[in-house]
């Protein structure tokens, strides 16, 4: 057998530490890892919290304020990382894997973490250099330009019984083309960020509808009438069926438990 192939427990153990540290771990790899972990758990030592702390207090450390959409990337990807869930059972939400990650020499795969920490800091500084810092484009433009869209989705919003919801109006606009859309809501409670906030959840016919694709977490403000959200899929949605908005804790949540579902939009029936 060519030495190169030969599968070595230590090294794939390494591999999916690093995925789940970064967020790209799949439910088929999670598995693995955990029989791996239980075969030898000393492989499951402090490296690699150690570079996602520093990268995350790195970043904390700036003056200027974080991105809503990079924030919550990087406090999901940290839930991930530390094992945070709300049930035992969830696992974290497929995304995109890289599999050149930890398939180096003895040492390789610590080496592949810090060079990804190292890459995150530079995108983090480039950004900061950009005048203003935050993006520019405005909520109220992105709804009209993804309305304008050719394969635009817009579907009204229906409230449930969540005491949230009690009178909602409004609709959410989607274009696959674009992978851009936005929320326009009305009658929403408001909420107190440190208490709770809103998650929207995008299910996509090509994806496995326990895992949802999350569409970021957003607050409405004391006193607004309305508000329009970006939306900010953290996969690609082609064909979505159903958006939900669910009550989160702050920060919002890898795999909601759904316990608390607000308002609802899809396809009206037919006939």
């Amino acid at each position: 057998m060519n030495q190169a192939s030969a599968y070595d427990p230590r090294e794939r153990a390494e591999e999916l530490l690093i995925n789940r540290a970064l967020g790209t771990l799949d439910r088929e790899e999670s598995i693995e890892l955990e029989a791996l972990l239980a075969l030898d758990p000393a492989l499951d030592d402090d490296r690699f919290e150690f570079v996602a702390a520093s990268l995350d207090l790195a970043l904390d450390g700036r003056d200027e304020p974080m991105p809503e959409h990079l924030r919550t990337r990087i406090q999901q990807d940290a839930e991930v990382f530390y094992g945070v869930h709300q049930q035992a059972t969830i696992h974290p939400l497929p995304r995109r894997r890289s599999r050149s990650a930890g398939r180096s020499a003895p040492g390789g795969a610590w080496r592949a973490l810090a060079t990804a920490a190292v890459v995150l800091l530079l995108v983090w500084v480039a950004w900061s250099l950009q005048p203003g810092g935050e993006q520019t484009t405005a909520p109220r433009e992105i709804y009209s330009r993804t309305v304008a869209s050719n394969d635009l989705v817009r579907w009204d919003w229906t409230g449930t019984d969540d005491p949230t919801a009690e009178s909602v109006s409004g609709d959410v606009v989607w274009s696959s083309s674009r992978q851009e859309g936005a929320m326009k809501i009305g009658g929403l409670a408001a909420n107190d960020p440190g208490e709770f906030q809103y998650q929207l959840w995008i299910f996509d016919q090509g994806r496995d509808e326990r895992f949802p694709v999350d569409g970021g977490v957003f607050d409405v403000p004391s006193g607004a009438d309305e508000v329009i959200v970006p939306i900010s899929a953290k996969l690609d949605v082609d064909r979505p069926y159903l958006f939900a908005v669910t009550v989160e804790k702050p920060g919002g949540v890898v795999v909601s438990s759904r316990e608390r579902i607000a308002i609802l939009a899809q396809p009206p029936e037919q006939g």
